[in-house]
């Protein structure tokens, strides 16, 4: 344990110190801010930092990280739908296009592409 950071290593034991500086600020110079606040949530921060055994700074430093992995899984999600709208108006696009030509089977193109990477790829590994 680094402070309040555990600090885990790779297969090789080798620590990553890029991850350790810009997650959990190792190294960093520490800025004073001033915040004001509703005395009973600062009580509701005191009772949870010392469940946690950590500083209230410490506290609200884990909170915001938490705070924006969560705004990052949500512009995630967002890019998703986005792309599986995208996806889908792409689906419909070739759908009008190879309408009314019934020798097209699109799932069976896209299935043989598959079999023929699975081919390949097992070719590469065993060599055969």
């Amino acid at each position: 344990m680094f402070g309040n950071v555990y600090i885990a290593g790779n297969l090789n034991g080798e620590f990553d110190i890029y991850k350790l500086k810009y997650f959990y600020g190792v190294g960093d110079t520490m800025s004073k801010i001033n915040v004001s606040i509703p005395e009973n949530f600062l009580s509701e921060i005191d009772k949870y930092k010392k469940i946690k055994k950590v500083t209230r700074s410490q506290f609200l430093i884990d909170a915001a990280r938490i705070y924006f992995n969560t705004i990052e899984s949500e512009i995630a999600l967002e890019r998703k739908k986005k792309a599986i709208n995208k996806l889908k108006k792409t689906r419909q696009d070739i759908m009008k296009l190879v309408s009314g030509k019934h020798d097209i089977d699109v799932v069976g193109q896209l299935r043989e592409i598959r079999r023929d990477r699975e081919k390949e790829i097992e070719k590469r590994v065993t060599g055969k």
